[in-house]
């Protein structure tokens, strides 16, 4: 994966920390504070293998845009980090990469990897910067990645990168062409399109959708699909039309397998879908969709609203308004389908459905739809109930994006709106609650005592005082029933669970009942991975039990999820559940090379679970996994609290293998990566402990700090530097 928002001061950071040794004339004492950076910023970037480009105008400084356009005329942008330097940033470059410096004239700096060259600029050269960047060791990231995938044909890091890069590639050159040309296809470099399509029929032979992930990188892609919308480039592309169905066809299976967890997926579905000539409507594939009831599963708002998304809409030609009008049907078709799924809002869209209400309500304003805002808010006071309160306040919020405000409304409207806000929540008699809801009026030592047996049972709960109650009375209800006796009083005695039978009861028999409709709907949708998982979830409440941990063995090898350390315990199959832990370990850790990071779930840390249910018979080497193992990038950055692919279990593994073979560097790199060179970041005291302990072996600095003359005298310089790391 390409991180595009790294910065790339490390070369000025490595150096200044080795140059007190040199005496150069041109530097003061190291900055500590900048090795630091340096540490982690060295990691990430010499494992992109990415070269850098530094210019300095001297004095004709109005040259800058002409050297940066010279520069992305002949690289990248994924290629290279480009960093414009003053005068003094220049000096602190030459003197650390042993370069003469010229002030007097514009200057690029290419460095890669510790070998570094000049070059004077000027613009009416034609120079191959290229060219001179592989004669100090750099090598295009085409070509490194085919090599890589020769060997790591189903890697999906490589495969991301590839698709980036090819991505970045028809998106720049399709922008640059004149829209009023029908025969732009002539102006395309020639590669540039076949090279993404065969970047995505890789994904597609290899069904690689875990890497439809990593923040930056996505948001990156995503915005790239969209500038190739209506292209006719893609459109008349046979080749094209027929990679991108059978993708849109990949990922709406994903999709219908697991709904509600694989919110970059619904964005992808989207960006892809509007590439093909005939665009299946959003509502077919939202048609297809199913969610279990009583669960605790949702589905992220935010998917909804980024594919929904109305922002450039508003500029007043006919056809904007015929695509406002076709947003807005839309919008209140997908309300209309969370209703008819979740019609008591108590379950999938619990959540979901006030927030896209409100969204709603915000565009609404924006757009001058004020009539149809004032039936809205009716609409959506009867549907949320109890929920409307706080939906009024944040309406009503000033933090609101401007012209999405209620005070942005005229005079008229403004009143009714606020009339309308000021009403009273519309509270039902049964709650739409899945759970447990008590009212009480318990002292503090009685709630606590309760809250503590529902947590302890698992159970989701509310708890609201009452002072109708009679002193120290609870009542409780479910969203089917409400119990019979009405009351439940806290006895004296001292059992924990004392006047608590009755609830404990009825507990178990929404449990049981939820259970029996969730297996249910896995019967009717044996596909459904989401559900499956819940139901793996929820079955320690009812084993010991031979029929279900038969249904459980052939659950868990199907979506490879392991079942938790108590449900484990209660098992009694334990010769099967050994070799179905070994089988999965093993597949785990083949596949582990090649999906290192996943869109639907944490691949180190579903390792790791399967590892704990029986890890005398199946204990994994983790030490000698990252120490042996072939990845795109270096195994430091799997460390990285950037993406933190790692969690805190795994690494205390690790370290701990890490320890035992006394590799103290290989503990010092994990915890500086994973923290950021920073102990403050960590707070387990496992790490803390190695960590100071691979300190106290390899000599090195506990707390890095300069003193006040140190400061005093690196101010000026240091002051430069910062502006650079901006």
């Amino acid at each position: 994966m390409i991180r595009f928002y790294v910065a790339t001061v490390f070369i000025f950071v490595m150096l200044i920390a080795t140059l007190g040794a040199q005496g150069s004339p041109y530097l003061p004492p190291p900055n500590l504070f900048f090795v630091r950076h340096f540490e982690l910023n060295k990691t990430e970037l010499d494992a992109e293998k990415k070269a850098v480009v530094y210019y300095t105008a001297g004095k004709p400084e109005q040259m800058n845009k002409e050297a940066h356009d010279y520069v992305f005329e002949r690289l990248s942008y994924e290629e290279i980090s480009y960093h414009e330097l003053d005068d003094l940033q220049y000096e602190v470059c030459c003197a650390t990469l042993q370069l003469f410096p010229r002030t007097n004239q514009p200057m690029f700096v290419l460095y890669f990897n510790g070998a570094a060259k000049q070059l004077p600029f000027d613009k009416d050269t034609d120079v191959d910067l290229s060219l001179i960047l592989q004669n100090i060791g750099w090598r295009p990231l085409r070509e490194r990645l085919e090599e890589f995938l020769i060997q790591n044909p189903h890697n999906q890091e490589a495969m991301s990168v590839l698709f980036a890069s090819t991505l970045q590639n028809i998106s720049d050159q399709t922008m640059s062409l004149d829209v009023q040309d029908k025969t732009t296809t002539k102006t395309l470099d020639g590669k540039a399109l076949p090279s993404f399509v065969r970047a995505l029929r890789l994904i597609v032979d290899a069904k690689a959708l875990d890497w439809m992930t990593h923040g930056a990188t996505s948001a990156h892609s995503l915005y790239n699909l969209g500038r190739l919308r209506n292209s006719p480039i893609l459109a008349n592309s046979s080749e094209f039309q027929s990679v991108v169905i059978d993708l849109v066809r990949l990922i709406e299976e994903a999709i219908e397998q697991r709904p509600t967890s694989t919110l970059f997926r619904y964005l992808y579905w989207s960006a892809f879908n509007s590439l093909k000539r005939k665009p299946a409507p959003f509502m077919q594939l939202l048609h297809k969709l199913d969610f279990p009831s009583n669960t605790d599963s949702f589905v992220p708002i935010t998917s909804f609203l980024s594919i929904l998304r109305m922002d450039g809409l508003h500029t007043g030609t006919e056809a904007n308004k015929q695509l406002i009008e076709e947003a807005f049907k839309l919008h209140a078709n997908v309300a209309e389908w969370m209703l008819e799924k979740d019609p008591h809002l108590d379950s999938v869209f619990r959540s979901t459905y006030g927030d896209f209400a409100l969204s709603r309500a915000r565009l609404m304003i924006q757009f001058k739809r004020y009539t149809e805002l004032e039936s809205h808010l009716r609409t959506t006071r009867d549907i949320i109930g109890a929920g409307w309160g706080q939906f009024a306040k944040d309406l009503n919020s000033h933090s609101n994006i401007k012209n999405q405000q209620v005070s942005d409304l005229p005079e008229l409207y403004r009143t009714q709106v606020a009339t309308i806000l000021e009403l009273p929540a519309i509270v039902k008699n049964i709650k739409p609650f899945n759970g447990i809801s008590v009212s009480h009026n318990l002292d503090e030592e009685a709630l606590n005592k309760l809250r503590n047996f529902l947590q302890q049972q698992k159970v989701r709960h509310s708890l609201t005082r009452s002072e109708l109650l009679p002193f120290n009375s609870w009542s409780l209800y479910n969203i089917d029933v409400l119990v019979a006796s009405g009351m439940v009083t806290v006895g004296n005695e001292s059992n924990d669970n004392a006047g608590m039978s009755e609830l404990l009861d009825l507990i178990r028999k929404s449990d049981s009942d939820n259970f029996r409709i969730l297996k249910q709907f896995i019967r009717l949708n044996p596909d459904h991975f989401d559900a499956i998982d819940i139901y793996i979830a929820n079955a320690t409440k009812f084993l010991p039990d031979e029929e279900l941990e038969k249904e459980l063995l052939g659950y868990c090898w199907q979506t490879r999820t392991a079942p938790s350390l108590e449900a484990y315990s209660k098992m009694e199959k334990k010769d099967e559940w050994s070799q179905l832990i070994s089988k999965i370990i093993g597949e785990e850790l083949l596949k582990l090379s090649d999906v290192p990071i996943s869109a639907l779930r944490n691949p180190w840390l579903n390792l790791s679970q399967w590892e704990d249910l029986d890890s005398q018979k199946n204990s994994i080497d983790w030490y000698s996994l990252l120490k042996e193992s072939v990845f795109w990038y270096a195994p430091e950055y799997y460390f990285s609290a950037l993406e933190a692919p790692m969690p805190t279990a795994v690494l205390i593994k690790y370290l701990n293998m890490a320890e035992a073979a006394k590799d103290w560097d290989a503990v010092l790199t994990a915890c500086r990566t994973r923290f950021r060179w920073e102990k403050k970041n960590c707070r387990n005291e496992k790490i803390l402990g190695v960590w100071e302990k691979a300190e106290n072996f390899l000599k090195t600095p506990k707390s890095p700090t300069t003193t006040i003359e140190q400061q005093q005298y690196l101010s000026p310089v240091s002051s430069g530097l910062d502006r650079l790391a901006l």
